[in-house]
């Protein structure tokens, strides 16, 4: 089975902000590419962090780190 896994944890220091957040076309980067994984027929787990509060694709499986930072 192919899965699409997006590698979404780390502080981003040397970006200076969070990449995951970082706004592509009106969304963040990480509803971006997670709906493209969808559009594309494919399961998406994101792995590194729970799903924001305002999440709207509950149809993505989130896998926080075992051990924060």
């Amino acid at each position: 089975m192919t899965i699409l896994a997006l590698l979404a944890g780390g502080a981003s220091t040397r970006m200076g902000r969070d990449k995951a957040a970082m706004l592509i076309g009106g969304q963040t980067a990480l509803h971006h590419l997670a709906a493209l994984g969808l559009a594309a027929g494919l399961p998406v787990v994101v792995c590194g962090r729970v799903a924001p509060p305002d999440w709207s694709l509950p149809e993505v499986r989130f896998v926080p780190d075992a051990q924060p930072g």
